[in-house]
Formats: C-alpha cells, structure tokens, sequence
C-alpha cells in the first residue's frame, strides 16, 4: 500500500524504475546497538517497477540523494573501532585480567597482614566478575548490521522490494527526513 502510494507520488514510471527510499535511524538506537558516535545507520528500501529483474550497482542507485555515503569497506572498519572502543566491550575484553591481577595483589597483602577481611574480597570479586559478565553481553555487536550493508550491485527481482542498511558521516538534523528518489537502470 504504501508503494503504491510512494510510486503515484512519484509520478508516471516507465517499464524499469527503481524506486529508492533512504530513512534514517534515530542516532540514539544506533548507539545503543552499535555503540556508535561517528557514523549514522539508514535502512535503503529498493522497490523496482516493472515485469523483469533488475541489477544496478550500488554507485548508481544511490548517486541522485546528497547524503554523505560511506562505502562498505569504510563503514564496516569506522563501526567496528567505535564498538571496540565502548564501555562494554573495553571492560569485557580487559576486565578479567584487571580482576585477576588486582584479586591477586589484595589476597596477597590479605594474607601478609593475617587480615580475615581477604574472605570479603574474594566475595567482591564474585561480584565484578558478575558485573564484567553483564557487561559482555550488553557489548556491542555491529556484525549484524554488516551482514545486511547494501552490496556493489543490487538486484531486485520484477516487482519486488528489498532492503538494505548504509552508512553515512553524521548528517545535521534537518537533513534527517526520509529520502526517495527514483533511479531508471
């Protein structure tokens, strides 16, 4: 319905039209799933108009808008850096070890000082460890949206839609309103 909808706003196509809708995703859903503060995260739905399967390559397609695209590659290592560097994943990666290291050194200075409070660390301990593991899970997993990043050459079969993720630079907010475009192969 809201196709049809799009393609009589878009007004007469021909035999083979793609037409092409870019929305952006809130910045404040991207930073919790990805962990990101550099690039914004758009779905890109591509819907052709026409009784054949269509193939067009990515620089084509997205050649009409003026957003600020980054290429897979690109977007793929920008995306994985910024979720390395959050909280989560920097204190799943290195809090087990901080909290072997420091466990140690207090169970040591512990046992020197003959002070019964070691056994009140050792349950502390218990306790960050839980926390490290909560942290773990809450990391940030960018792969997921990886997997759907708009390929070098689309292809949509005869009538169809798909649906696709892009990556942009940070785009000002008045340029944050859905996009469509339509783009003849």
């Amino acid at each position: 319905m809201r196709w049809a909808l799009l393609a009589l706003l878009c007004g007469t196509m021909t035999a083979q039209t793609l037409t092409v809708k870019a929305t952006p995703i809130r910045l404040v859903t991207t930073r919790k799933a990805l962990g990101n503060r550099v690039a914004g995260l758009w779905t890109i739905d591509v819907c052709a108009h026409g009784n054949a399967s269509v193939a067009i390559s990515r620089g084509r397609l997205l050649m009409p808008s003026t957003l600020p695209f980054l290429p897979n590659d690109l977007a793929e290592d920008v995306i994985n850096r910024d979720a390395a560097g959050s909280f989560e994943s920097t204190l799943s990666a290195s809090g087990g070890t901080l909290l072997a290291i420091g466990g140690s050194i207090t169970a040591g200075i512990g046992y020197a000082a003959k002070s019964p409070t070691a056994v009140a660390v050792g349950a502390g301990v218990s306790v960050v460890q839980l926390l490290i593991g909560l942290a773990t899970k809450r990391a940030p997993a960018p792969t997921a949206y990886a997997s759907k990043l708009l390929p070098a050459t689309v292809a949509v079969t005869a009538n169809g839609c798909e649906e696709w993720f892009v990556y942009t630079g940070l785009v000002r907010e008045s340029a944050l309103i859905p996009a469509v475009w339509t783009v003849e192969p």
